[in-house]
C-alpha cells in the first residue's frame, strides 16, 4: 500500500481518485475471490469419502415371510437419509460391493443393497422379489436402522445396480414405477446369459421403456471387451449400456469411464471373466479409484 500511495501522489488529482476507486474495486475483487477460493477449498470433496462415517448391517428378512437378506451401509448420525436401493451383478454378493455403496452412504444416503439375480430365477420372478423387498421396507426399515437414523423412502428413493442386476431394476420399473424417483445404471447388461441364447429381456430396441423416471447411466469403457478368446464380454455390446441408453423414454445422463471395465466396480476386483483396468494384471491396480469416483 505503501508503494502504491506513492505511485499515486505523483500523478493528477483526477487521475488519483480514479486509481483508488480503480483500486478500491479491484481489492474487493480479491477478497471475494479469496473467500470463494478458501469455501470451494474446504467444501466437500465429492470424488471419494464424503464426511459421515458409515456402519453396516445385514438384515434377513425372512423373519418377517420375506425371502432373503438386505444389506444396509448407513451414516451412523442420526437424520433422515434419502435411499439408493441397490441390486449386485448377476450372481454376485452385494457385499463385492462395500467399497463404492460405503463411498455412496458417506456422502449422506442410506444405501439398501440385494444380492445380484439367481440363475434360477427368471428376470420377472427376480422383479416380483424385489418389490417384495420394498414392501418389507416400507413396513420396516426405520425400524431396524441404528442411532435414530431414518429413510425418507416415499420422497426420496432411487433405485440402482450394476450389469445384469439393472436387468431386474429395470424389469421392476416396468412393471410398477413402485417408489423410484430414479434409476442409477452402472454398466447394464440385459439377457439371462451372455450367449444370448435365452430369449428373455427386458429392453426391446426401438421401443422406449414405459417409465420416465430420471435416470443416471454409467459405462465403462472396457464393458465391450473379451478377456477369453473363448468366451463373450461379460457387457456384450449389443445388449449393455446403449441398449439401454437408446431406449430409456425419460431424461438420462451418461458417463464412459473410458479406462475402466466390468470388473473394476467390486472389491475385490479379480480379472477372470472380465477385464479390467488397467486390464493386465490379475488384480486391478485402478480399481479403488474408480469405485471412489
Amino acid at each position: 500500500f505503501q508503494h502504491l500511495f506513492t505511485f499515486h501522489a505523483a500523478l493528477p488529482r483526477a487521475c488519483r481518485y480514479f486509481c483508488i476507486i480503480y483500486h478500491s474495486i479491484m481489492l474487493k475483487f480479491a477478497t471475494l475471490t479469496t473467500l470463494i477460493y478458501v469455501a470451494v477449498a474446504n467444501a466437500e470433496n465429492l470424488y471419494g469419502p464424503g464426511p459421515y462415517n458409515v456402519t453396516k448391517l445385514t438384515i434377513d428378512m425372512e423373519q418377517d415371510g420375506t425371502k432373503g437378506t438386505l444389506d444396509i451401509w448407513q451414516p451412523i448420525d442420526n437424520g433422515t437419509y434419502p435411499v439408493l436401493f441397490y441390486m449386485a451383478g448377476f450372481s454376485s454378493p452385494v457385499a463385492l460391493y462395500n467399497t463404492i455403496l460405503t463411498t455412496i452412504s458417506s456422502h449422506g444416503f442410506i444405501v439398501a443393497g440385494v444380492d445380484g439375480p439367481s440363475i434360477e430365477n427368471s428376470y420377472e420372478e427376480e422383479a416380483n422379489l424385489l418389490q417384495g423387498t420394498i414392501e418389507w421396507m416400507q413396513e420396516n426399515f426405520d425400524n431396524e436402522l441404528e442411532n435414530n437414523a431414518s429413510a425418507d423412502l416415499e420422497n426420496s428413493t432411487v433405485f440402482g445396480g450394476h450389469s445384469a442386476g439393472n436387468h431386474a431394476m429395470v424389469q421392476l420399473l416396468e412393471n410398477t414405477c413402485s417408489i423410484a424417483k430414479g434409476l442409477i445404471m452402472m454398466s447394464p447388461v440385459d439377457g439371462t446369459d451372455p450367449f444370448g441364447i435365452v430369449d428373455d429381456f427386458v429392453i426391446t430396441p426401438g421401443v422406449k421403456t414405459k417409465f420416465d423416471v430420471p435416470t443416471l447411466h454409467i459405462a465403462a469403457g472396457l464393458d465391450p471387451k473379451k478377456l477369453r478368446p473363448l468366451f463373450p464380454p461379460c457387457a456384450p455390446k449389443n445388449k449393455s449400456n446403449d441398449h439401454f441408453y437408446d431406449n430409456m423414454n425419460g431424461q438420462i445422463f451418461s458417463i464412459n469411464a473410458l479406462a475402466w471395465g466390468h470388473s473394476d466396480i467390486i472389491t475385490p476386483c479379480v480379472q477372470t471373466l472380465c477385464p479390467a483396468h488397467p486390464g493386465t494384471a490379475d488384480r486391478c491396480p485402478g480399481a479403488e479409484d474408480y469405485q471412489n469416483f
